[in-house]
């Protein structure tokens, strides 16, 4: 009887992923708490790696479905729905407000349905409990293995979690209006970019412009306000514009990376951490190319420093192989290997930018035939100190306000 049901689960069509912009009431209008609050979330530890398995009647495994991932993905999307400022609490972060989540899944796989209960706690910034609250919500599937389903009941369960708390509890309304009511001011990040074309195009990393209230560029001794034209969030890449027309720009080679050639990091990662002034100056390092079994990124060893997301990653001979993305989590690696990481840095590949640039319109003179500015490619290779002259005035520091 099991295996019948089973067929005929596997056999319909799965769920489609919930956009939480359309669950009820997900807009903070009618709630105490401001939007622009900052807000700290708190998820149990490693509770994105948990697994559900599912078991036959005969005890063996048939699926194991990433629960805990589409669990945290869903506690990301619904809060940041809410709260325009969310991230994750740790000793060098602020808030106004930290909320507690975990929660539980059960499959039915005689009715086809996913259920999920979500335990949801509010946190003053000094970790006074203001309150807490269960939730429960379920979503229909037609297959047993459906992870996307999992994410909605999630989803559904979170923001009914949210809403209950924050609209409908009047015990906790006191509670609430005694946080403080100013938003907590997070200082500014930095990131770096380079100009792609002689029109004012810079390329960095997505995350380096994310939550930023304005983004500026300094070229030189000059400041300019930085907009941004496109992003690719799968792919971590941003284009941003600026009021200048650099004669200076980058010439990318997509078929240049290979392992064990020798490159070159040119970018703003901060060097000294004792100093608190806010210029920045730019740094160099240097590795090699240490895999490329990973589509989407090179990994390099080459030193990187908060500062040098977004940095070109520069061949010998002047051109540009990938753009530095991050690097290894040594706490995770050592968790999952038994081993601490040595040089494991990661740049997207330029093949994925180019695509990227190109699919979005963003001219890239050398790939046009126009080779009249940017970098000319050597005969002979450079050395480290031509590298830094010739990229000097084509990187630039990124800061987000």
């Amino acid at each position: 009887m099991y295996s019948i049901f089973l067929l005929l689960f596997l056999c319909s069509c799965g769920a489609t992923k919930l956009n939480v912009a359309t669950l009820p009431n997900v807009t903070q209008s009618s709630a105490s708490i401001p939007a622009n609050y900052s807000v700290a979330m708190v998820l149990p530890k490693d509770r994105n790696r948990a697994m559900h398995r599912i078991v036959n009647q005969y005890g063996v495994t048939t699926f194991t479905l990433r629960e805990g991932m589409m669990f945290e993905s869903a506690a990301v999307s619904v809060l940041k729905s809410v709260f325009h400022n969310v991230h994750r609490l740790s000793d060098k972060t602020s808030q106004n407000l930290i909320v507690v989540l975990d929660g539980a899944l059960e499959i039915n796989t005689f009715f086809g349905s996913y259920s999920t209960t979500i335990r949801l706690a509010l946190l003053t910034p000094d970790g006074t409990e203001i309150g807490k609250i269960e939730a429960r919500a379920n979503e229909g599937s037609g297959l047993v293995n459906d992870e996307v389903a999992i994410y909605n009941a999630y989803s559904k369960a979170i923001n009914n979690a949210v809403q209950k708390i924050l609209h409908r509890n009047p015990e906790y309304l006191p509670q609430i209006a005694r946080l403080p009511q100013k938003k907590i001011a997070h200082g500014a990040s930095y990131g770096t970019g380079f100009f792609v074309n002689n029109m004012g195009y810079i390329l960095t990393n997505k995350h380096v412009v994310t939550d930023c209230e304005a983004l500026s560029v300094d070229v030189g001794q000059q400041r300019f306000a930085a907009s941004p034209v496109v992003t690719d969030p799968n792919n971590d890449l941003a284009v941003l514009r600026i009021d200048y027309k650099s004669p200076n720009y980058v010439r990318f080679d997509p078929s240049s990376a290979q392992i064990g050639q020798s490159i070159t990091i040119y970018g703003y990662g901060k060097q000294n951490v004792e100093s608190n002034s806010p210029e920045r100056h730019p740094s160099l390092s240097t590795g090699n190319i240490s895999y490329l079994g990973d589509t989407q990124h090179i990994h390099i060893t080459a030193p990187i420093q908060p500062g040098n997301s977004g940095s070109p990653v520069i061949t010998l001979r002047g051109t540009v192989a990938g753009i530095v993305s991050s690097t290894v989590n040594p706490i995770r690696y050592q968790e999952e290997t038994g081993a601490l990481p040595q040089n494991i840095n990661r740049a997207i590949r330029s093949s994925i930018v180019v695509r990227f640039l190109q699919t979005n319109n963003i001219v890239l003179p050398e790939l046009a035939g126009d080779t009249t500015g940017g970098i000319q490619s050597p005969s002979i290779d450079l050395t480290q100190t031509q590298i830094a002259q010739q990229f000097e005035p084509i990187v630039v520091p990124v800061t987000c306000h």
